[in-house]
């Protein structure tokens, strides 16, 4: 284990540990659904030297949450649950776009700063586990597991609104610190000079949250 990964590890324990400190007098529980728009991002490389055309997908997330917010100005949310990402991409403009959808379970933990009672701002690290991956063509489908990283950690921000008392909206935006894949390598548009690059998932997304049980 490389030490800037020893390094993200242990502030998530700090960060999920801390909840044991927390007096229990707020707590909320509750489910999401988002809509997301997903998409690969690849360093190393500009867009119009890679072989292959990459797009973004729109996809869907589905989890629960558990959240808890102090007298003051900050609170601390986890929210377990499955989210669909991916991209398509093709070798030119005319060609059929293969399909890659990559399903996660995910456990976003962030602390939430409140600039008012119904505003606030949402930061932390998303751990994810690859449960499945298919590379869908126009005549059959490959199971692409073995040839990607199982564990994913990302890191996430947003701007959330409370509604009113039951139901919260956000915006957010999270972007891979790890890699999808095992190996990756991308070539010139005349298949010379191979480099590596790293890939990461990135998405934006669109949450809305519902709560049906609350401790105070």
């Amino acid at each position: 284990m490389n030490k800037k990964l020893k390094l993200k590890l242990t502030f998530i324990g700090i960060l999920f540990f801390s909840c044991m400190n927390l007096n229990a007098q707020n707590f909320d529980l509750g489910i999401a659904a988002g809509f997301d728009r997903a998409s690969l991002h690849l360093s190393n490389s500009a867009e119009n030297n890679l072989t292959y055309e990459i797009s973004s997908i729109g996809t869907y997330n589905i989890n629960g949450y558990l959240s808890f917010k102090d007298n003051g100005f900050w609170g601390l949310s986890v929210e377990p649950g499955i989210i669909r990402k991916g991209w398509n991409q093709s070798y030119n403009s005319n060609d059929q776009k293969n399909k890659l959808r990559l399903y996660y379970l995910q456990i976003p933990i962030l602390s939430d700063f409140y600039l008012s009672d119904r505003f606030f701002i949402s930061i932390g690290p998303e751990i994810d586990y690859l449960i499945s991956a298919k590379n869908k063509y126009d005549s059959n489908t490959q199971d692409i597991v073995k040839y990607l990283n199982r564990f994913e950690l990302s890191g996430m921000i947003g701007i959330s609104l409370k509604i009113n008392e039951f139901v919260t909206t956000s915006l957010r935006y999270s972007h891979g610190l790890t890699e999808v894949s095992k190996d990756f390598i991308w070539t010139n548009s005349e298949i010379q000079n191979p480099d590596e690059s790293k890939d990461t998932n990135r998405y934006f997304q669109i949450i809305l949250k519902m709560r049906i049980k609350n401790w105070q």
